[in-house]
């Protein structure tokens, strides 16, 4: 028999993947201490891969066969979670901008995105995005929005958008407007005189 062996399945993250050149042996034994009848050693497992950044399994098969022509294995099963998913960096908020203030035309700006794995490593999700942009404008205000979209390897979306507002005026207030004032019907002021009142 096996002695001291591992769990027969466990779960592990993508980091803890172990490298190819892992492969614990096991020791095995038929429990005599010693003599021409005792029979003990190691065995290197067979390493089988069935797993990718989103996930699967790593199996490891311990066999051996005595002399005798007696066999026995063991296995473990570890099945590998999926990377992490991707967020983005620095996601921008949403803008008010002042009246005649506009977003130029030729902006769209890149939108980085990174799941936190070190650079180059195989569970690393990360880049960058180009946005589509709608302009909803009607005159001096409305709505430019940008959005961003990525779907990863694994079928996991990602998306965010950004809204500027593009304020209209003000509305417009009367300059200098004349208060009201009491004339006698017979001071001879005009009163079919129309003052202009600016604004």
């Amino acid at each position: 028999m096996f002695l001291i062996v591992p769990p027969d399945t466990a779960t592990i993250t993508c980091a803890q993947i172990p490298t190819p050149d892992v492969l614990p042996p096991l020791v095995y034994s038929n429990g005599v201490p010693s003599g021409r009848c005792k029979i003990m050693g190691t065995v290197i497992p067979v390493r089988t891969d069935a797993f990718d950044i989103c996930g699967g399994e790593i199996e490891y098969l311990w066999e051996k066969t005595d002399s005798c022509g007696r066999s026995i294995s063991y296995s473990q099963v570890l099945f590998v979670d999926p990377a992490p998913e991707a967020v983005w960096i620095d996601a921008p908020s949403d803008m008010t901008l002042p009246c005649g203030q506009t977003v130029a035309a030729d902006y769209m700006p890149l939108l980085f995105y990174s799941n936190g794995a070190p650079v180059g490593s195989f569970c690393e999700i990360a880049g960058s995005v180009l946005p589509t942009r709608s302009d909803m404008i009607v005159e001096s205000e409305g709505t430019t929005t940008f959005t961003w979209e990525i779907t990863d390897d694994c079928g996991r979306p990602l998306a965010h958008s950004q809204v500027f507002t593009l304020s209209p005026p003000d509305l417009p207030a009367w300059i200098n407007p004349p208060g009201d004032r009491t004339e006698e019907s017979c001071s001879g002021f005009d009163f079919d005189a129309l003052p202009p009142l600016f604004f």
